[in-house]
C-alpha cells in the first residue's frame, strides 16, 4: 500500500505541476485511478472484516476521507493558485496551454 501511495502522489504531482497532455495524461490518470481502486478496496475489505463495522467506521473517518477526497478532486484547485500567482488574480483569456494574461513586464500562460 505504501508503494501505491507513492505512485499516486507522483502521478498526481505530475498532473498538477507538469500538466501532461495526450498519452502521458492518460498514463497519469490510469495510475491515479488504479491506486484509488486499491485503497478503496482495502477500505471496504477492512470495513467488512471489522467485528462492529459501524464502530470501526466511526473510529476510521480519516481513512474514509482519504478514499473519498481523491474522487472529489479538491486539490485540483492548486492549478488556480498557479494561475493567480502568474496573473496577479486577473486571467484575461483562455489559450491552448491554459489561462493567459498580459502583464506590463511579460506575457504569461499558466
Amino acid at each position: 500500500m505504501m508503494l501505491a501511495a507513492v505512485a499516486f502522489l507522483c502521478a498526481y504531482a505530475w498532473t498538477v505541476l507538469g500538466t501532461p497532455a495526450g498519452e502521458s495524461a492518460q498514463v497519469a490518470e490510469s495510475i491515479m485511478w488504479t491506486t484509488w481502486v486499491l485503497f478503496a478496496g482495502d477500505f471496504v475489505v477492512r470495513l467488512g472484516l471489522a467485528p462492529n463495522p459501524a464502530r470501526w467506521l466511526l473510529h476510521h473517518l480519516h481513512e474514509l476521507a482519504m478514499v473519498v477526497l481523491p474522487v472529489l478532486r479538491p486539490l485540483r484547485l492548486l492549478r488556480l493558485v498557479t494561475l493567480l500567482g502568474c496573473c496577479n488574480g486577473r486571467p484575461e483569456q483562455r489559450c491552448a496551454d491554459g489561462w493567459c494574461c498580459m502583464r506590463r513586464d511579460r506575457h504569461c500562460c499558466c
